[in-house]
């Protein structure tokens, strides 16, 4: 939905300017859209959480750039969200993705608590 209200996306890999590190982009982007995530517990995955920590807080500089910039330029999905046109999402709307993308499952809006969102409601 986000993706599609958008025109372009948001999530994922799209913009990575880094050889290989997908995995850490990734992890990198939704930490600067959604807040902190906690520290990987699998052991596959640590050092793809440690990469995502530089990656989202980091600036890099090419010899052809003037000043350096951020890998992760993309702000927090509010922010995101907010940047679109006014005609092609409401506050509501807004409130209701950022709801559906908290990340701590007790925190979040369970199915039926999704559709009595006064977004849903409103259009339904």
């Amino acid at each position: 939905m986000t993706h599609w209200l958008a025109r372009r996306p948001i999530f994922g890999a799209s913009d990575k300017v880094v050889e290989g590190l997908t995995e850490s982009w990734c992890i990198a982007k939704v930490k600067r859209l959604v807040g902190p995530l906690k520290p990987a517990v699998n052991s596959e995955y640590v050092d793809e959480f440690e990469a995502a920590d530089i990656l989202e807080s980091e600036m890099f500089q090419t010899a052809n750039m003037s000043e350096p910039r951020k890998f992760i330029t993309s702000g927090t999905l509010r922010a995101e969200l907010e940047s679109l046109p006014s005609e092609y999402i409401s506050t509501e709307c807004m409130d209701f993705i950022e709801s559906l993308l908290i990340i701590d499952h007790t925190k979040r809006p369970s199915a039926r608590e999704a559709l009595n969102h006064p977004f849903i409601t409103g259009i339904v």
